[in-house]
């Protein structure tokens, strides 16, 4: 994804994730925001000459702490490929720079500190398939997948069909069609799914849709699955 893109869907994500419990330390993903969510604690440092001090150290370490543990759960979420996004990636999504976003920081009053980051899921799509190539569109009309009737699951690199080729953009996965109709609002191209296979979903014949300006797909998968 570029840059500038990024930051936009960065932001929206953030937005709507700032309501989400981050009360559980152990990582959890959350595919219809988009991001990966981790929180950590380092004790304060008894032995450091102010509390203030001591809440630097201790912010240090929980980020730190934070974000080996987004790093570590990152590595065994699915990619569309079949595969993990630890065996796709490899050595990549150790050393690779991921976008870390500082969610929310706790201080105890004695310099202790909890910190809540995510890592954005898209990043790790990027990682695999390379950065998306700069919008030629001022605007792109976000894309609606209705894959209910298909049994598929949230992955990472998920492509869909779009005249012929196969278009790999930033995907969210809802459960609920009120709800992602209340992210992408009014205009948005909907559109089945016909079929899906090897990480693909096959849209409607004569489905046409601009994706210069690298546009959102949501992607719209079933209750039981």
């Amino acid at each position: 994804m570029g840059v500038a893109l990024f930051r936009v869907v960065g932001s929206i994500l953030i937005a709507l994730c700032m309501g989400a419990s981050t009360a559980s330390a152990r990582p959890q993903v959350d595919w219809e925001r988009g991001l990966l969510v981790a929180t950590a604690a380092a004790p304060a440092d008894l032995r450091s000459p102010t509390t203030q001090l001591a809440r630097v150290k201790a912010e240090r370490i929980a980020i730190k702490r934070c974000s080996a543990l987004l790093r570590k759960a990152a590595s065994s979420l699915p990619m569309a490929s079949g595969k993990t996004a630890g065996a796709s990636l490899g050595e990549t999504l150790v050393s690779a720079e991921i976008g870390l976003i500082p969610l929310k920081t706790d201080q105890g009053s004695d310099g202790s500190v909890v910190v809540t980051m995510a890592l954005p899921i898209d990043r790790l799509r990027t990682l695999h398939v390379g950065a998306d190539r700069p919008a030629k569109a001022a605007q792109a009309t976000p894309i609606l997948v209705d894959a209910r009737s298909l049994k598929i699951a949230p992955t990472i690199g998920v492509g869909v069909e779009v005249e012929g080729a196969v278009y790999h953009g930033p995907v969210l996965f809802f459960r609920d069609e009120t709800s992602a109709r209340a992210l992408l609002g009014n205009a948005v191209h909907a559109v089945r799914a016909k079929s899906a296979k090897l990480g693909v979903l096959r849209l409607k014949d004569g489905f046409k849709a601009d994706t210069s300006g690298v546009p959102l797909v949501v992607v719209l998968y079933s209750q039981s699955q």
